[in-house]
């Protein structure tokens, strides 16, 4: 075996194009939809003013919850992310959301190092865990990147694989926030656009965003090679004392 089935070469164009034209459908309609209830967006300080409501602790309060879905995972992290834009704005809204999915991993990597295999084999299933072992032991930070980089992967699961796996955390760390960034400033963008009554924007920011991240997934195996033949000195392996 020598790479997983989510990433692998053969897997099947017209489950890759199904997936997209839901996608696509989806955004499309709720975007009509929420244009026949856009009366709900039209107070969005009031909304702002619910939250804020915790004074000072609102941007903390929502740190803490953007941190413990990497950890856990209750909520989604882009219906947070775009949640951010809407409440905080597009500047605060990417800071929030950065901040907490950084603190999340970390908490994250460090518990899976600490506690080992055993721990995290109760919040993943074996058969998960044994192909991620396999996909990260062959790509390394480049695998990490592209999952962090491409919607709908299992972020939070790689996460726990790669804090038991022989990856350096601080790169592994660095690895997954710029791999992240892309896709948390297009949702946090389009939630400020919302609040800002720019729904149709926001939508086409959307619906660009889905063909980019579309298309970088049509790709991906050549975005993997690509990024194996960058210069990457220990490809981040952990050293015994580092």
């Amino acid at each position: 075996m020598t790479h997983t089935r989510f990433l692998a070469e053969d897997t099947d164009p017209r489950q890759v194009a199904v997936g997209l034209a839901i996608l696509v459908l989806l955004l499309v309609v709720g975007g009509l939809l929420t244009s026949q209830l856009l009366w709900l967006f039209e107070e969005p300080a009031a909304l702002r003013e619910a939250v804020t409501a915790f004074g000072p602790f609102a941007p903390l309060a929502f740190v803490l919850m953007q941190a413990a879905q990497v950890v856990v995972a209750p909520i989604p992290s882009h219906v947070l992310s775009f949640a951010a834009g809407y409440l905080f704005g597009p500047f605060w809204g990417l800071v929030y959301s950065m901040t907490g999915a950084v603190a999340g991993t970390f908490v994250a990597l460090v518990l899976a190092r600490r506690y080992g295999r055993p721990v995290v084999e109760r919040f993943v299933a074996p058969e998960a865990l044994d192909r991620f072992d396999v996909y990260l032991g062959e790509y390394g930070l480049a695998g990490v990147f592209v999952v962090f980089l491409l919607p709908g992967f299992p972020d939070d699961v790689v996460c726990l694989v790669a804090g038991v796996s022989d990856l350096d955390i601080r790169k592994v760390l660095i690895v997954a926030t710029v791999g992240r960034l892309p896709g948390y400033l297009v949702l946090v963008l389009s939630g400020a656009g919302v609040a800002e009554g720019q729904l149709y924007e926001s939508v086409s920011l959307l619906l660009a965003a889905a063909a980019i991240g579309g298309l970088l997934f049509w790709r991906r195996a050549r975005l993997l090679a690509w990024l194996r033949r960058q210069p990457s000195g220990d490809n981040g392996r952990h050293q015994p004392g580092s």
